[in-house]
């Protein structure tokens, strides 16, 4: 099933531009993109993709004929949770409980210029005391300054001793977290093992069936009755 909608048309500067969406369901795998007013050249006024927050966000809006808020909203909701349903990073227990939705904010941090300068010397330390010794000779604190690793990354917020004394902050960033580990941030789920079956959330693509429900309301979806120049 192949399927091209045109739900509304949001204002981009002084006119208003119309919003296509390609539906498609082939062999158990839903698909949905979309496009904001498309033309000829191949370019189009808007965005393009997974362009869903288009539908809801944008203020100015003129639904088309047989659509309406809650109808968009619906839309959305189906495209957000089924699209690509083959490529899934949960399992069902973990996809349902919601993991990999949460906003995580995450601290960049990279070793101070003069730690990572001592970290030379002691390196070459150890080379030199290798050839004329056959041993390394480092001491504890060495081995602790060596051991450092260049840059990492942490839980914003996060108080530690460590990073305080060695390291700058390179970078904070938001990241979505299906794609942090539980060491770095509490709350990162990449890795994680679901409670329930023990699959490891992000370890593999997992597949989950569209419900019948969700078939039957993109069946029932108008369809376009203009013609985009692309999708």
């Amino acid at each position: 099933m192949q399927k091209i909608i045109n739900p509304l048309s949001i204002k981009i500067g002084k006119t208003f531009a119309p919003v296509f969406c390609k539906i498609e369901f082939e062999n158990g795998n839903l698909a949905i993109t979309g496009v904001v007013a498309p033309n000829t050249s191949g370019n189009c006024r808007g965005g393009c993709g997974q362009i869903y927050d288009n539908l809801i966000n944008q203020s100015e809006k003129i639904f088309t004929e047989g659509w309406n808020k809650d109808l968009v909203l619906r839309l959305v909701e189906v495209w957000k949770k089924w699209h690509l349903n083959d490529m899934k990073a949960g399992c069902e227990h973990q996809e349902k409980a919601g993991w990999g939705d949460k906003d995580l904010k995450i601290v960049h941090l990279k070793l101070r210029p003069e730690v990572w300068s001592k970290q030379d010397k002691i390196e070459e330390k150890c080379k030199n005391n290798l050839r004329s010794k056959l041993k390394a000779e480092i001491t504890k604190r060495e081995q602790k300054l060596l051991n450092l690793p260049y840059t990492f990354e942490m839980q914003a917020g996060k108080k530690s001793s460590i990073v305080k004394r060695y390291y700058i902050t390179e970078k904070i960033e938001n990241k979505k977290s299906n794609w942090v580990e539980p060491s770095v941030h509490e709350e990162g789920v990449l890795g994680k093992p679901c409670p329930v079956c023990g699959y490891e959330y992000g370890s593999a693509w997992k597949r989950q069936k569209v419900p019948k429900e969700v078939i039957a309301f993109i069946n029932s979806l108008p369809e376009t009755k203009k013609t985009p120049a692309w999708i």
